[in-house]
């Protein structure tokens, strides 16, 4: 099923006149791909609050970037959905790098009370388990779980660094976390 609406006219249409600043074109551009955005990203931030601010900052770009769309490298509706996705990715970063932070301020703030002996221990023992889980998978795999996870690349970027085809990373990370799972429970 098709999330947009359907304009009265042509989206590029629509486009062309917002790059000159006509706010009516991009109003009707907004009514006719709004739910498309906000259900992209609501799919990548998995947080409804996210996901609107996220969706505020994508039409300003929009609005703001209107003359770089190029028909002949894809429609408005690819254009918008990459937008949408690029800015939703870099939300999730965001979100995490700031979640990150706090861990790690509040963990500077608990190191000063030593922990239990045991913490460190069942630590070091998972620290352990994982690295031999890790090198039980295949070069590739291990490779694109790294790009993936520790770089935070999407996987078109994991494709473009490695040079590898994107449904061949897609299968590498999918059949390493599989295998990290099985080795993990074992």
């Amino acid at each position: 099923m098709d999330r947009t609406a359907q304009p009265l006219r042509p989206p590029e249409e629509l486009i062309a006149e917002t790059s000159l600043g006509k706010r009516d074109a991009f109003s009707e551009l907004y009514d006719t791909f709004s739910s498309l955005v906000f259900g992209i990203i609501l799919k990548v931030t998995m947080n409804r609050e996210i996901a609107q601010e996220t969706a505020q900052d994508v039409w300003l770009e929009i609005w703001q970037k209107a003359s770089h769309f190029d028909h002949n490298r894809g429609s408005v509706k690819s254009w918008i959905a990459r937008i949408a996705h690029g800015r939703a990715v870099d939300a999730v970063r965001n979100h995490e790098a700031s979640r990150r932070r706090q861990e790690t301020f509040g963990n500077k703030e608990a190191a000063t009370v030593a922990p239990p002996v045991t913490e460190g221990v069942e630590r070091q023992e998972e620290n352990t388990e994982v690295s031999l889980c890790l090198d039980a998978l295949t070069e590739l795999q291990r490779e694109s779980l790294f790009l993936a996870y520790y770089s935070g690349l999407t996987q078109k970027e994991i494709a473009q660094r490695t040079g590898a085809g994107l449904s061949a990373v897609k299968t590498r990370i999918r059949d390493g976390m599989l295998a990290l799972r099985r080795c993990m429970s074992a």
